[in-house]
């Protein structure tokens, strides 16, 4: 099990891009009934990180996500996946 430290409030709704204040790590939760795609788009970033893609995340479940800080994620309707910025400890 990974250690984390919070890197801000929860984001409670992702149905518009959003790059959860600039963070390179993001827990994500899907609480939603049903299956949601979550994306992850590619912004223009002069670190030459980014990790775009799409994942579907199963009712309930939660994932951390390495994303470059100025990617952005989206999915859902308003509530159907919660973000929060993290930091990984050791």
């Amino acid at each position: 099990m990974q250690v984390i430290a919070l890197r801000g409030t929860s984001i409670a709704t992702l149905n518009s891009a959003n790059n959860i204040g600039g963070a390179m790590y993001v827990q994500v939760t899907n609480t939603h009934t049903a299956d949601v795609t979550l994306t992850v788009a590619a912004v223009g970033s002069e670190e030459k990180i980014s990790f775009p893609g799409t994942i579907v995340l199963v009712p309930d479940q939660t994932i951390l996500l390495k994303k470059g800080s100025t990617d952005t994620l989206a999915g859902g309707s308003a509530g159907h996946l919660v973000a929060t910025a993290v930091s990984i400890g050791k």
